[in-house]
């Protein structure tokens, strides 16, 4: 927002008029900070709260994944310790070992942090002039010349017009 004085000045006093003028340039540009300051704040605070909740929900899932982990390592050594002590009442060195090896060649999923796709959007400070260059540059984007130019049906129009005027 561009500051304007609208304050009706004295000529006889133009001293006074000029600090007035200032004081009150001052005053809009200082609200200007303390509404932007807000705005940042509360920006920065809705950006906590959504990687506080994300960060919550991955780590709840993480201590679910884990506990699954360690059910199923549990079980299948209760497997192998029931198989091996059957080999064992037998005798079976040879089965013993190629249970052992088996049990070497286990792989249990790990776990592990992968990238997210989701992108922070950050809001910038602009001065009012870059603000303008911003909004002059989108409605240039928004802004077709093929409309003006008769392609998409306008060139319909021309054409009647042309051919009334015969």
């Amino acid at each position: 927002m561009t500051a304007h004085y609208s304050g009706q000045g004295q000529v006889a006093h133009p001293e006074r008029s000029l600090i007035t003028m200032f004081e009150d340039f001052n005053k809009i540009l200082s609200n200007q900070n303390k509404d932007i300051s807000e705005q940042i704040e509360n920006w920065r605070q809705s950006q906590i709260k959504i990687i506080d909740e994300h960060a919550k929900d991955q780590l709840r899932l993480l201590r679910d994944e884990s506990k699954n982990q360690v059910q199923k390592i549990k079980g299948t050594f209760d497997q192998y310790l029931a198989t091996i002590r059957v080999y064992k009442e037998r005798n079976n060195h040879n089965e013993i070992y190629q249970l052992l090896q088996r049990c070497r060649d286990l792989k249990f999923d790990l776990l592990q942090l992968a990238p997210s796709p989701r992108k922070t959007n950050f809001v910038n400070f602009v001065t009012q002039k870059q603000l303008d260059e911003i909004r002059r540059q989108e409605n240039q984007m928004n802004t077709s010349d093929f409309d003006s130019s008769g392609i998409n049906g306008n060139n319909a129009n021309s054409s009647a017009s042309a051919s009334s005027s015969m």
